[in-house]
This record gives structure tokens, sequence and C-alpha cells, in this order.
């Protein structure tokens, strides 16, 4: 009679000892905005860029697609094929309750579409307005904006002046960026993707001035951007 319990009680210990203790993490995932180190307030004209013309941000929306947790028990979980982040709507700086079936050791997206993705109409019925907001002309390529990017500088007479940083597939071109950040850290429940604007200004060091107002058909300033996107996002826990 004793001896069925010991046994049982070896079944049950056993098992329970041989479940990973991973098992079962839910996470949530929120997107903060930067200048270097201070975060995104909008329509403040008191930022500078690297080429030292004082700015602000008006509009921020933007599109990170392929979005996925890869996790230490080497599963990859497809979180989502894109991410519309809109500064106008505060339900899009977060997504809840991610249930992962282990911990997470690195994230990885691409800022904007791959061309794969990146068709005219193709995101046609999605919400919160997705393709009114984001479309980028047939006449210069077709599919969708990866960022609008937007707001006011003084140029060098110290005038107000606009300018958009709006980027997408320029004829065809692909101006997206991948990425996959590590994570070491293994106690969080909390994850944040966080932009650095100024980044995009950088190295080459990006002048509103010289490029103007509008850039969607500007192939020069398409690729200035481009070559400075490696270190716009980072990951940070809590």
């Amino acid at each position: 009679f004793n001896m069925k319990y010991f046994f049982l009680f070896f079944i049950l210990s056993a098992f329970f000892f041989s479940c990973d203790s991973d098992d079962d993490i839910n996470i949530d995932i929120q997107f903060r905005h930067f200048i270097d180190e201070e975060i995104l307030a909008l329509n403040n004209l008191v930022y500078t860029n690297q080429s030292g013309e004082i700015y602000s941000v008006q509009r921020l929306m933007y599109v990170l697609s392929d979005l996925r947790c890869h996790c230490k028990n080497g599963q990859i979980l497809h979180i989502d094929n894109y991410k519309f982040v809109n500064l106008d709507d505060l339900n899009s700086l977060e997504i809840k309750n991610i249930s992962l079936p282990s911990l997470c050791t690195s994230i990885s997206f691409t800022f904007g579409f791959s061309n794969s993705q990146n068709t005219s109409n193709l995101y046609i019925n999605e919400p919160n307005n997705f393709h009114n907001l984001m479309f980028w002309p047939d006449l210069i390529g077709g599919g969708y904006h990866y960022i609008k990017l937007e707001g006011k500088y003084f140029n060098s007479n110290q005038e107000e002046q606009f300018y958009n940083t709006h980027t997408g597939s320029f004829n065809g071109v692909d101006y997206s960026w991948d990425y996959t950040i590590d994570i070491t850290e293994t106690d969080y429940n909390l994850l944040y993707i966080d932009m650095n604007v100024n980044n995009f200004y950088n190295n080459p060091v990006y002048n509103f001035e010289e490029f103007g107002s509008g850039i969607m058909q500007n192939e020069n300033a398409q690729q200035f951007i481009f070559n400075n996107l490696s270190d716009v996002f980072s990951i940070e826990i809590n």
C-alpha cells in the first residue's frame, strides 16, 4: 500500500520537474519614441538634428512588418504580419498579452515592408484607416509608406518651414530594413520597442533644407534615410 503511494508520488514529481519552467510566459510590447534621450513630445519646435537644425514632430506613423519573438526553446512566435504605429492612436502603441512558449531571447521585424509584401491595395480592407493613411502612389512604385514623419524646422533664415520624411519603395527599390535585436535579460513581462527619431538623420547627416519639404520622389533623400536605419530602433525591458 505504501509502495503504491510512493510510486504515484515519484511519477507526479518526475512530471512536474520535467516541465519547462519557462512555460506560459505572457508579455506586453509597448512602442516608445525618443529624440536621443528625451521622450518625444509632439508639436515642440525645440529638437536639434545632427545638421544643427531645430525641428518639431507633428505627425508620426509607421509600419513594422513580420514581427516575431524568437524563443529560448527554439520556437519562433509570429506576432503580426505588420504593426501600424500611429501616435494619433494610443491603442496602436502596445500589443498586449502575448503568450510565449518559452523565454523570448530576441525580437525580429522589418521597418516598412519588403517588396513581396508591398503591393498596391494589398491592405485595402485593414482597420484603423491604414490604406487611406499609408498608400504610396502607383506613379512612383505603388504599395505603402514605411513611415510618415512630419513637422516644422527653422531654415537658415530662421523662418519656420514644413518638412516631411515619407519613405517607401520608390520605383520598386526596397528601402526597408530588417532588424534582429537580442534580449539578454531573463526576468521581464514588458518589452519596449524604442525609436530614436534623431537617428533617421545622423550618419550620413541629413539636412531638411537641402532636401526640401517633400522627399517621396527624391531618390537621394530616400537613400540617405535608408543608410541611417541601422540604429533607429532598440529594445528595453521592464
